[in-house]
C-alpha cells in the first residue's frame, strides 16, 4: 500500500509541475510577443516592391545614402 501511495504522490507532483510549467511558458510567450512585427512586414514589403526588377543592379545605384 505504501508503494502505491508513493507512486501516486510522485505522479501527482509531476502532473502539477508540468501544468505549472506549461502555463508559465504560455504567459512568457505573451510577454515577449512582437508588437512591431506588422510594421516591419509593411515596410519590408514596401522596400521589396520598390526594388523589384533591380535585383541584378549594383546596390549603390538602387539605394541612396540618407545620411
Amino acid at each position: 500500500m505504501r508503494i502505491f501511495i508513493t507512486i501516486f504522490s510522485l505522479l501527482a507532483l509531476i502532473i502539477v509541475s508540468l501544468s505549472f510549467s506549461v502555463s508559465k511558458s504560455y504567459s512568457l510567450k505573451r510577454v515577449f510577443e512582437d508588437s512591431l512585427e506588422k510594421d516591419r512586414m509593411k515596410y519590408m514589403n514596401e522596400v521589396l516592391a520598390s526594388i523589384k526588377g533591380k535585383e541584378k543592379m549594383q546596390a549603390d545605384s538602387v539605394f541612396k545614402n540618407c545620411r
